[in-house]
């Protein structure tokens, strides 16, 4: 006797019998706002999310006496585990120890935004980050004139690798404590930023100098001879000084330029340098950067203080003597012009493929007014942008014409006319195209099309334009089914999770 089989619901595949490996393809095609609603559907799913996706979403939280906790009550969860956390308060005390245990001491990555803060309190806190690889610390004021008599986090915080400090520490004290407390007990942090208003920082940095891949700092002109006299940088590869107010180094009469160039050279390992500086004729500075010849990207931008968000009319860059570098690749200008060599000396700089111009150059597009000259030092390009001056008709011929293989293309601020953009449709290699502030009210909803089908190879498109309606274009661009990723206003449109 044959008896039929008979199928029962079990029977049937669902999405919790699918591998993770599937539900992760299936997530990385949802935006992020649904990936966080998928979230919610079940433990298994929130586990999937944030297992695989956890670096994109952080938890940001602010607690002030006055206003109490501002946060979304479903973003807590026991099953919830935020590897990046960003707390905003005027002390700690405004957060309460279980909520404050139950998300920092999972968390990898926290920044901390503190109005006032007591010495006491803070080491306390940071004792509860045991999992922390990045720590970013904001105080505003630091209360603490007693020396610390245990503040020891060497154990608790072994882990810490990236560290940032904001400090404004207005009495010797509290700078004592800040001293005691980071001076020794970060011991495999390899990034550090320091951003405070005492001449002790100083010190506590010689701490970290042996072990350091990247260094970013401000530097006051009094202190500028003590940082330049530290030794020991013998892992640094990137390093990002900033002068502050007041610190032309050409009007310091302490400052030397030859040791200035002796503490670059002993920099054997450095390939990155970014330098913000307040010396509007610097040809000596300039001199002493060039002959750091292992260097592979310089950012070299000249502003008055407080950081203006433009470079003053007198600052100039001076580039005779840049043809030392055969290491360059990339190169960021930010001053109100620049000194070419004399037409005879100049050297083709084949080997840098990425420029960044920031020109204030009145009634002219730079590119136009010096375009010659760019070409001859920088035939190829292949990638480019500027800030300011926008880019018109004729400009766009000239960008085709003198650098064919660009692959990105970034234009801050400045208008962009139509045609411009229809010009650009001949640059075949182009995979990102960005123009942010260029546009007023003039790209229309097919002009954007055109372009997208005419720029087959386009991975990326960032615009600004408060004319398009995000919802149409975004209803278009599925239809049209397009592998280019859409950023208009800084939505990502369309599917996929960039």
């Amino acid at each position: 006797m044959e008896v039929d089989s008979v199928q029962s619901e079990s029977d049937f595949a669902t999405f919790h019998d699918m591998p993770n490996e599937i539900m992760q393809m299936i997530f990385r095609c949802l935006q992020f706002r649904d990936l966080l609603n998928a979230s919610l559907v079940c433990h298994r799913w929130n586990q999937l999310v944030f297992y695989f996706f956890g670096n994109r979403i952080q938890l940001r939280v602010q607690a002030y006496k006055r206003l109490g906790l501002s946060f979304d009550e479903d973003a807590l969860s026991e099953h919830r585990h935020y590897r990046n956390v960003s707390l905003s308060c005027a002390t700690l005390n405004d957060l309460n120890t279980s909520f404050t245990e139950s998300i920092v001491e999972h968390a990898e990555n926290l920044r901390l935004n503190i109005i006032t803060e007591h010495r006491d309190g803070l080491v306390d806190f940071l004792r509860k980050g045991t999992q922390l690889r990045k720590l970013h610390l904001e105080i505003k004021r630091f209360i603490g004139e007693r020396p610390l008599e245990k503040a020891r986090l060497k154990s608790e915080l072994a882990g810490v690798e990236t560290l940032a400090l904001l400090f404004e520490c207005e009495s010797y004290g509290s700078r004592v404590v800040v001293k005691q407390i980071f001076e020794k007990n970060f011991p495999s942090v390899r990034h550090l930023v320091i951003r405070c208003n005492f001449s002790m920082y100083v010190d506590v940095l010689e701490g970290f100098i042996p072990r350091l891949y990247s260094l970013e700092v401000d530097v006051a002109g009094r202190l500028i001879n003590k940082f330049i006299k530290l030794d020991g940088f013998i892992s640094l590869t990137s390093l990002t000084l900033r002068m502050v107010p007041k610190s032309a180094l050409s009007k310091l009469r302490s400052f030397r330029i030859d040791d200035f160039r002796a503490f670059l050279l002993k920099l054997r390992q450095l390939k990155t340098l970014s330098l913000t500086l307040g010396d509007p004729d610097n040809h000596d500075l300039c001199m002493a950067v060039y002959g750091v010849t292992n260097l592979e990207k310089l950012k070299f931008s000249l502003y008055t203080f407080g950081f203006r968000p433009f470079p003053p009319e007198e600052s100039c860059i001076y580039l005779d003597g840049i043809q030392k570098m055969v290491n360059l690749r990339s190169l960021y200008i930010s001053a109100s012009r620049i000194r070419y060599p004399p037409d005879l000396n100049i050297q083709p700089l084949v080997h840098i493929t990425e420029l960044v111009l920031s020109i204030t150059t009145p009634r002219c597009s730079y590119i136009l007014a010096n375009g010659c000259k760019l070409k001859q030092l920088f035939p190829n390009m292949k990638s480019l942008e500027t800030h300011g001056g926008g880019l018109n008709e004729s400009e766009a011929k000239l960008l085709v014409d003198w650098w064919p293989n660009l692959e990105i293309l970034f234009i801050h601020s400045g208008y962009v006319s139509q045609s411009a953009l229809r010009v650009l449709w001949q640059l075949s290699n182009l995979r990102v195209l960005k123009l942010i502030g260029c546009f007023e009210n003039v790209l229309s909803n097919n002009l954007l099309y055109d372009l997208l089908l005419a720029m087959s190879n386009l991975q990326q498109f960032h615009c600004t334009d408060q004319m398009l309606d995000p919802t149409v274009v975004e209803e278009q661009l599925t239809k049209m089914n397009l592998k280019c990723s859409v950023f208009l206003n800084g939505r990502l449109l369309g599917a996929g999770l960039q």
